[in-house]
């Protein structure tokens, strides 16, 4: 896990090339949504939103959504796609919101992006009592052959024939038990599409 110099360099590549990142990352499939939002939740907190491939379904199920995220290129795109959401500039860290705010709190594919100690203490501190704090990851399943040979030689990265692993701290306390689920789907796109995405 890098340390917090080394992320926040590395969080800096997000501030230029939006365009292409919401070319080519991928959403999220309906039912892992469905896992994550519990029925009747009014207000959502999406962290490290960029460009709004998750917030888009998010608004589409909630009353309210806000949104957080450092890049004001990202929430540009985002503002196109989910104009309905509440943007706020801004990090996982230092979240502008009051206490006991959110009925969920989730960030999708960007968790270890963030500092795990501080951010679980914001989250708690925003989440409404006995709300849900969920993290999402799209982890590339390496298919045998040139993709699995493709992605084992990606920087930092570790590919196994079970995919590519996201390495991250999981919450800190004061969180309850957590509840892990894998939900298996299939986005097809050319491959040039996977070059320009790595």
């Amino acid at each position: 896990m890098p340390n917090l110099l080394e992320r926040l360099r590395r969080a800096q590549s997000f501030q230029t090339g939006a365009e292409q990142f919401d070319r080519y990352r991928p959403g999220y499939p309906a039912e892992a949504i469905d896992l994550i939002i519990p029925e009747g939740a009014q207000r959502v907190l999406e962290l490290g939103a960029g460009t709004g491939l998750l917030t888009q379904d998010l608004v589409k199920r909630v009353p309210e959504v806000v949104v957080v995220d450092p890049s004001e290129a990202m929430l540009a795109i985002l503002a196109r796609r989910a104009p309905e959401a509440e943007q706020i500039h801004g990090t996982a860290e230092f979240i502008r919101l009051p206490d006991n705010d959110v009925d969920v709190v989730v960030t999708a594919t960007a968790w270890h992006w963030m500092d795990p100690v501080t951010t679980s203490a914001e989250v708690a501190r925003v989440l409404k009592p006995g709300g849900q704090f969920a993290i999402i990851w799209n982890l590339e399943s390496a298919v045998p052959g040139w993709h699995q040979s493709f992605a084992e030689i990606q920087p930092h990265s570790t590919a196994t024939p079970g995919g590519m692993i996201a390495h991250a701290e999981f919450p800190t306390t004061p969180f309850g038990p957590t509840v892990r689920h894998f939900i298996p789907w299939i986005r097809r796109f050319p491959t040039k599409h996977l070059v320009d995405l790595y």
